[in-house]
């Protein structure tokens, strides 16, 4: 009997639920185990359970995966959420740009958050970041995926595992990169852990940069504007020009804002002059800041603070007169400026000035400088004139003084005659000082001869209530010098101290002869040389200087005088001439206590004064060559010669000294040339005898300084020099020194 084999269908039903719903989950397994154990059942029954079974299992499926979706949603909400509402409050960090990556970071759970931006050289150099462990990283940014978000202006997912150069910059899982500022910086944010959809995440770091590049833009306006104002400060308070702000303050205004120059040129405190406001019932003559001020120029403003603020007047270096609180007068050029608001009205000025006081004083003097030069120019043309009539005068009265039987009555009057053109002689050439024209002298010169005509000179505008002490202590008073700058500075110190006695006073001059020792010089604030000095004090009683002020009265243009009383020239004019001698000038004072000037000045030795003080005619002999263009001169000239044992040779024109000399050169020992002659200069006429003898003795004699030099003859070649008018005592002892008859 044979078994009927068994049917397939069944273990085919099964085979394919089985197969088939393996992949279908627990639930589909379940249904397909459950069916195997049921009865063998018709093949169109198993299919349609295995087709709802299939159903079953992919429902369930989707099931999980939008369950999983939806949590990935809601974290991702989340963290917007968080992001977004952290936001706002980034106003109010110290530095927003990195509290905006650290809530970016922290809102997206990542390990760090980087933003770069290229510099001036065109490379990218980190701006900010921050670490999660609060590490800093040296980031190489010239390599890595954030060069293509910058490039291609989109965003980039890149896996640190994969980029070696995301793992060297921030040892992260992912990192994400966004361009920011078109292209100009990027955003990196990077992540320790597996991005579940990096889609979103890259979307809400797209969404977050764009805060990052609109604070990127604040924090480079913020940088901008702090150094226009560390600019603007350094500007307004470093320089000398002086600096103002007003502003609007209600109906009225106000100085807000004053540098240190302002406020020690208007003699102020910075605190007192930011307390001043604007008060319409101060005076016209009164500015803002309570100081008496004055227009140089009619057509500008009296109160230029007010009409830059009230008629938006603009101000471009006008000149003010402003009286200080102190009393003392400042000149000050000025530029203001109207600052106008959106409504068209003023709410403030920018203000600079410059104190021009000294500067002014300087033009002043250099137009009295000019005047004095065209005077010099005048005078010394007079001069040359003048002393040659001179000249002519003590040349005739000293030949009539060679007559040995001359009436005792006629040699008194010739000897009066001639100490008169002595004084006129010095006259002149004090003209020639005072307006800076003649060479300083180096003469022998009697200190209390000066102090005589320094008193001469004085005595004509004293006031009648000012006593004069004249002291002369002195047993040695010859200096070496010149006595026009000495007097000139006596009468300097002598007006300084009238002036100081406001009511009646006394004013005393004394001379004294003192001995500075070496030990003296050193320990002293001046280079004096050891020795015999001559001093002269100046003393009045008048109101003193002020202790702060004792440093500077030598100073050029200081002065403590009102305006067009003095222009601070006479101290240091007197300082300037100690010097030249080899002296110095000293002050004490105190304040209502007077003031004493002291001189010093070095006295000659004995052996100058010796020779100065010797009025014996010195004779010689030899042949002399006169060139002078004077008929009068060359007469007399011969004349005197003669006397004291000269043989003389006159010439009237200088190409006819010249031509003379080239033919008896050999034969002639001395020449005695003027220097000021029509047809040829003095110093042309020197080079030609030079060339025509290199070892020719000449003596210049001139009444002109400004072309008497004696220092610059000499490098010419001139053996000595001869101010017109000069004695016979002169003449011969200068013929003397040069020819070798005295020790020169």
């Amino acid at each position: 009997m044979t078994r009927p084999n068994p049917s397939p269908g069944p273990r085919i039903s099964h085979a394919l639920a089985l197969t088939t719903l393996s992949a279908a989950g627990p639930l589909a397994v379940g249904v397909s185990l459950a069916t195997s154990s049921l009865p063998a059942l018709p093949v169109g029954i198993g299919v349609s359970a295995l087709c709802g079974g299939l159903s079953l299992a992919w429902w369930w499926r989707s099931c999980r995966q939008l369950q999983g979706q939806h949590a990935q949603l809601r974290r991702h909400s989340e963290q917007l959420r968080r992001v977004s509402m952290s936001l706002p409050a980034l106003d109010a960090d110290p530095d927003p740009l990195r509290g905006l990556i650290h809530t970016i970071a922290t809102g997206l759970e990542a390990t760090v958050a980087v933003i770069a931006e290229h510099n001036d050289a065109g490379t990218l150099r980190t701006v900010t970041q921050w670490h999660q462990d609060g590490q800093t990283a040296t980031i190489d940014w010239q390599r890595g995926p954030w060069l293509e978000a910058i490039e291609h202006g989109q965003a980039v997912i890149a896996d640190g595992h994969a980029d070696p150069a995301v793992c060297a910059a921030f040892a992260v899982r992912t990192c994400i990169g966004v361009p920011l500022d078109g292209r100009k910086a990027v955003l990196v944010v990077g992540f320790n852990h597996r991005l579940d959809n990096a889609l979103q995440t890259q979307e809400a770091v797209q969404v977050a940069a764009t805060r990052c590049t609109a604070e990127l833009h604040r924090r480079r306006a913020d940088q901008a504007m702090a150094r226009s104002l560390k600019l603007f400060d350094a500007l307004f308070e470093d320089t000398q020009l002086l600096t103002m702000l007003l502003e609007r303050e209600g109906p009225g205004w106000r100085v807000t804002r004053v540098n240190q120059a302002t406020a020690d040129t208007l003699g102020m405190s910075r605190d007192d002059m930011l307390a001043m406001a604007h008060s319409p019932s101060a005076p016209l003559t009164e500015d803002l800041l309570g100081v008496e001020v004055k227009a140089v120029d009619p057509s500008m403003p009296d109160r230029p603070l007010h009409a830059v603020m009230e008629e938006a007047l603009l101000i471009n270096g006008a000149e003010y007169l402003m009286r200080r609180r102190d009393g003392a007068t400042r000149r000050i050029m000025l530029s203001a400026a109207p600052i106008v608001d959106s409504a068209g009205g003023v709410d403030a000025a920018l203000c600079f000035g410059q104190d021009v006081t000294e500067r002014h004083a300087l033009r002043e003097q250099v137009r009295q400088s000019q005047k004095m030069d065209a005077v010099g120019q005048l005078a010394g043309g007079i001069a040359h004139d003048f002393n040659n009539m001179l000249g002519s005068v003590m040349g005739y009265c000293e030949i009539m003084l060679l007559d040995e039987d001359l009436d005792a009555g006629v040699r008194d009057a010739a000897e009066a005659v001639i100490r008169i053109v002595e004084r006129a002689g010095d006259l002149t050439h004090r003209l020639l000082t005072f307006s800076r024209t003649g060479e300083m002298q180096r003469i022998p010169v009697g200190v209390h001869r000066c102090i005589d005509d320094t008193l001469i000179l004085l005595r004509q505008k004293v006031d009648p209530t000012i006593e004069i002490v004249v002291e002369k202590h002195a047993d040695r008073d010859q200096i070496i010098g010149d006595p026009g700058l000495i007097t000139g500075s006596l009468l300097n110190l002598c007006r300084n101290g009238i002036d100081a006695m406001s009511q009646a006073g006394t004013l005393k001059i004394r001379s004294d002869t003192e001995y500075i020792s070496l030990n003296d010089c050193q320990r002293g604030a001046f280079e004096l040389e050891p020795g015999a000095y001559c001093t002269i004090t100046v003393t009045d009683t008048g109101e003193g200087i002020a202790p702060e002020l004792l440093e500077r009265i030598f100073e050029p243009f200081f002065t403590t005088r009102q305006q067009q009383r003095g222009t601070g020239l006479g101290l240091p004019t007197v300082y300037g001439a100690m010097e030249q001698h080899g002296g110095a000038v000293t002050v004490v004072s105190e304040p209502g206590a007077g003031s004493t000037f002291t001189v010093y000045l070095p006295l000659a030795s004995e052996t100058a004064v010796h020779r100065s003080s010797g009025a014996q005619v010195i004779p010689g002999n030899g042949t002399v060559l006169v060139i002078d263009d004077e008929e009068p001169i060359l007469d007399i000239a011969s004349r005197l010669l003669e006397h004291i044992g000269y043989q003389s040779i006159t010439c009237a024109e200088a190409e006819q000294g010249v031509a003379t000399f080239a033919k008896h050169h050999a034969a002639i020992d001395l020449v005695i040339l003027d220097m000021v002659m029509p047809t040829m200069h003095g110093r042309e006429v020197l080079i030609k005898l030079r060339e025509i003898d290199p070892e020719v003795k000449v003596l210049v004699a001139s009444g002109f300084p400004r072309d008497t030099d004696p220092a610059q003859l000499k490098a010419m070649g001139a053996a000595g020099f001869l101010q017109k008018p000069f004695r016979l005592t002169d003449l011969s002892r200068s013929m003397g020194e040069i020819l070798g008859i005295l020790p020169s």
